[in-house]
């Protein structure tokens, strides 16, 4: 198996690194070039579903993934990535750089259409920030935090050009409806008369070239965030590639439909990249890939070896498959780093402030005045190895149930088991855990109670379990990242618990988020406004003037 960098191993190498590093970003700002920056996030893409690592994604020679294995490869994998349990939640802490629970879309059941609910229009997005720091800002794809109002639309909220959907989590690629009407918009239009031979991403690729070339020509750095619609469902791929190694060897339907979306995934890493070496823009542009939530394994997505799946706060539902990646003439990302994985622990909402420290050779600030982030700028910790400055991050919070992680640990309260799926036709490849987990093996179990193994087995609580108690469980995910062991009733020699300060200061932690948590039930009474805009115009797009407007609630939600 691969030979790994440790995250913190090579101290005193990273030390000098990072002293470089950071001397270089904080020359005089006449002098500094602030880099291009390029964000893919996937939808509902499973932790194991890269073609380098993805066990059945590569056959015969060919990867489903070969231009992200590559950029992969010379860049850094980020190991430790957690998102949100679903899609909304998930794109709200990239986008924000907050957690959900700031404003109350963190249960799993997304932001619709009919709701006045999404990210609060007083909260600066990244594309703000980064627009008043001087860059072109493009979104293509997927918004789906809001869109009642023209006042939630991306076009309103710092991005100079969007491509996309915005009232809905799933499209029809090629007829570009949801519920069957139109959710299709450009630069604050909708496109009614796109064509139903070309796929969506096609036409995003084709608008960000042009958009990356335009701002190259005016030497004005640019900020791409493409929120990829693949693979969510519904599984639509095109048939050169559904039908094509390695897809063709895959016996599952849906799963074989999924590897062909991913492939779309992949062509259009590949258009991107492509475009900015074309404006010799290679040497200053950093580019990042995470998923916004786990995969699904009903619709094709893979998590294995991890627990858990997309709406689980177990690893497999939250940790993203994840990396980012800048040239070796770039100097922004240390040798020793490439081709390894960074183990220390993120959230989505740390690319913002990350990406804003970029973009200002470290001198940006959050506005006076502006709600505070929750994330972490990590460059320094991503590009040199060293250990990672967020020793807590929280994974969700629910009223009283939720979880949290602390230095090597999550604790979990009261979330609802679930076993492991996604075992790729029985494969096991001892390469892909050597990768990701270094010196763990799979079968790593020690005293405790045991949650089961691949065959998915549940671990079931006790029958005199007391109902009226937390259910809790606790991990070190970084010697158990596959979450086997259940560590609260782990005793010493003399039958003391192990953990129980520990797990004491972790629930308080958890319980202080829980109490400043905005009510997931805000601004989710649904509406029929929405619908009946649908039904007489024909498209999805906002349906109020202002969000101080207090429609008719529908008769089923007073």
């Amino acid at each position: 198996g691969s030979t790994v960098a440790m995250a913190g191993a090579r101290s005193d190498m990273a030390r000098a690194v990072a002293v470089t590093v950071i001397a270089a970003m904080t020359t005089t700002a006449t002098a500094y070039n602030p880099p291009n920056i390029v964000m893919f996030l996937a939808d509902d893409i499973g932790f194991s579903d890269f073609g380098l690592y993805g066990m059945d994604l590569m056959s015969g020679g060919a990867s489903a993934t070969p231009t992200i294995d590559r950029f992969m490869s010379e860049g850094v994998v980020l190991g430790a990535v957690y998102g949100g349990v679903s899609c909304s939640p998930g794109r709200g802490s990239f986008i924000s750089g907050r957690y959900p629970i700031r404003y109350g879309i963190q249960a799993g059941g997304d932001v619709g259409h009919n709701m006045k609910k999404g990210i609060f229009v007083n909260h600066s997005l990244i594309s703000n920030d980064l627009q008043k720091a001087g860059y072109a800002t493009l979104m293509l794809g997927k918004w789906h935090i809001g869109c009642a109002a023209d006042e939630q639309m991306p076009w309103q909220r710092g991005f100079d050009s969007y491509y996309g959907f915005v009232c809905n989590g799933a499209l029809d690629n090629l007829y570009k409806t949801s519920d069957g009407y139109t959710d299709f918009w450009r630069d604050g239009q909708i496109v009614l008369n796109s064509s139903i031979t070309t796929r969506t991403s096609t036409l995003w690729d084709q608008h960000a070239v042009r958009f990356i070339r335009e701002h190259a020509a005016e030497h004005r750095p640019s900020f791409v965030y493409y929120a990829l619609q693949d693979p969510h469902a519904p599984l639509q791929a095109p048939d050169e590639y559904t039908y094509s190694a390695p897809c063709s060897h895959i016996s599952d339907e849906s799963r074989q439909i999924y590897c062909g979306m991913l492939k779309a995934i992949d062509n259009s890493v590949f258009e991107i990249m492509s475009a900015i070496e074309s404006v010799r823009a290679n040497d200053s542009t950093i580019v990042c890939f995470s998923g916004d939530n786990g995969g699904s394994p009903n619709s094709g997505g893979y998590n294995w070896p991890l627990r858990g799946s997309k709406g689980s706060l177990y690893e497999g539902g939250i940790r993203q498959a994840s990396w980012c990646w800048a040239s070796e003439a770039s100097g922004m990302l240390s040798q020793h780093v490439r081709g390894t994985v960074y183990h220390g622990p993120m959230h989505l909402v740390d690319f913002y402030p990350t990406f804003l420290a970029l973009a200002t050779a470290g001198h940006w600030r959050n506005a006076a005045g502006m709600a505070a982030l929750d994330g972490v700028n990590l460059w320094t910790a991503i590009s040199t190895g060293s250990p990672s400055p967020r020793n807590e991050t929280l994974l969700n919070a629910v009223y009283d149930t939720g979880a949290i992680r602390v230095g090597d640990y999550v604790l979990l309260v009261d979330e609802e088991t679930e076993g492991y799926s996604g075992h790729p036709d029985g494969i096991y490849d001892s390469s892909f855990f050597n990768f990701y987990f270094g010196y763990v093996d799979k079968s790593k179990a020690s005293s405790g109670d045991n949650n089961g193994g691949e065959s998915g087995d549940q671990n079931n609580r006790d029958d005199d379990y007391d109902d009226g108690a937390p259910y809790l469980e606790l991990y070190n995910v970084v010697d158990d990242p596959y979450q086997y062991t259940n560590l609260i009733s782990v005793t010493d020699s003399d039958g003391n618990l192990l953990h129980t300060d520990r797990i004491a200061l972790m629930l308080a932690r958890l319980q202080d988020y829980m109490a400043v948590a905005v009510d997931p039930e805000y601004d989710s009474e649904t509406f029929d406004q929405a619908e009946e805009q649908a039904e007489a115009y024909g498209y999805w797009g906002p349906w109020i003037q202002t969000l101080d407007e207090i429609p008719d609630s529908d008769d089923g939600n007073d």
